[in-house]
């Protein structure tokens, strides 16, 4: 019993670990992509504010104010394919290695269990034909063993009688 509790024990405490770095890596991913979404925003200020000056009296101001867009753009796009491509480390794979092996010993005691009971019923069963055979025929339970022990006893007692 005290092996299911430990097995138990270090499935949840896996189940929690990896739980825990799935959220780390979900907590730095939402924090790129937020922080891409502010300069998305960024660029589309630039965007409008360029498209704007070019139809205005197309000037200079105009050429910078795309640059700064398209830049902004451009560092959006990489932190969105940065945060995408986070991935847990590689301690993920041993937790995981940790988990199944504690279920794998919690399947072999279950099996353990269910074949220990099964002898139990065996067991239960063969009493309880050997009790339904006594109450059909009470004489058949007599066997050659307790017939001699039987007489031995009886021997005996005739024998003390009889001193």
């Amino acid at each position: 019993m005290q092996t299911v509790v430990r097995n138990f024990r270090v499935l949840w405490r896996a189940e929690r670990l990896m739980a825990e770095m799935r959220l780390r890596v979900l907590v730095n991913q939402m924090g790129l992509l937020a922080v891409a979404a502010l300069i998305a925003m960024f660029a589309l200020a630039m965007a409008n504010f360029a498209a704007y000056l070019f139809l205005a009296p197309r000037t200079g101001p105009v050429g910078a104010a795309l640059l700064v867009a398209l830049g902004d753009i451009v560092i959006a796009v990489i932190l969105v394919v940065v945060a995408r491509g986070l991935r847990p480390g590689p301690e993920i794979a041993m937790v995981e290695e940790v988990r199944d092996m504690a279920l794998e010993e919690l399947e072999a005691e279950a099996e353990a269990v269910q074949g220990e009971l099964r002898e139990l019923r065996n067991e239960i069963e063969g009493v309880a034909q050997s009790a339904v055979s006594f109450a059909r025929n009470p004489l058949s339970a007599i066997g050659p063993d307790l017939i001699v022990s039987l007489l031995t006893s009886l021997t005996k007692l005739l024998r003390s009688g009889k001193s």
